[in-house]
């Protein structure tokens, strides 16, 4: 049998998610939000982190986004003498902001395309397609995908 946790442990679980959220946002890597949270280990920490983030409601994911972006600013235009200067570090080190800030506000996401997703629905559901767009085959719709 699982583990269950109480009422109890889910409130002093949300506390330490919250505390490392905020700490996050304050700048603590996560080797010290894991010390001073109580995790066991830099992952840990993320983890709650993360779990944190996905229950917060946008208007304050939205500002943790807002906060984030006002310091990524802030450490670009301390980058911006060495990177023109073609110091190799500041130039990796604001390669993996750029990286960072387009996981944070989702610019990695593929985009998606009608194509792509009756080819999906295709996949799962084989013959749904002809009876959503009226008879078109998945290779007609491909066809139709704009190229790269």
């Amino acid at each position: 049998m699982g583990s269950r946790t109480t009422p109890a442990d889910d409130l002093l679980a949300a506390q330490r998610e919250r505390k490392a959220l905020a700490m996050r946002n304050d700048g603590a890597d996560f080797d010290t939000i894991a010390a001073e949270c109580g995790y066991t280990n830099r992952s840990a920490a993320h983890k709650a982190y993360r779990r944190a983030l996905r229950r917060i409601p946008a208007p304050e994911a939205a500002e943790h986004r807002r906060a984030h972006a006002a310091m990524h600013d802030h450490y670009r235009q301390s980058l911006a003498p060495n990177v023109a200067a073609h110091e190799a570090r500041a130039v990796e080190v604001l390669i993996k902001l750029l990286e960072r800030e387009a996981r944070l506000f989702g610019l990695d996401l593929e985009p998606i395309t009608q194509a792509t997703v009756a080819l999906e629905i295709y996949e799962f559901q084989p013959g749904i397609v002809s009876e959503i767009s009226g008879n078109a085959a998945p290779a007609q719709l491909v066809e139709s995908e704009p190229s790269a």
